[in-house]
């Protein structure tokens, strides 16, 4: 999901250098690229946003 939406980094080896690389790389893509903001803002609407959880609640109890 990170990769497809474009709104960050994502490490599979998990060592601790490969997080620096990617730390520093995220951050000259966040000053580089001025529309990962909106799309991280977009996703967080998508998926968290205090609406879309009581959309998933409410639609919770009307399944049996």
């Amino acid at each position: 999901m990170i990769r497809q939406e474009n709104v960050g980094r994502v490490s599979e080896d998990g060592t601790a250098d490969t997080l620096v690389h990617q730390s520093l790389d995220l951050i000259k893509a966040i000053d580089a690229d001025h529309g990962m903001k909106n799309r991280c803002k977009a996703l967080y609407a998508n998926l968290f946003s205090p609406e879309t959880a009581v959309t998933q609640i409410v639609s919770a109890f009307g399944k049996k």
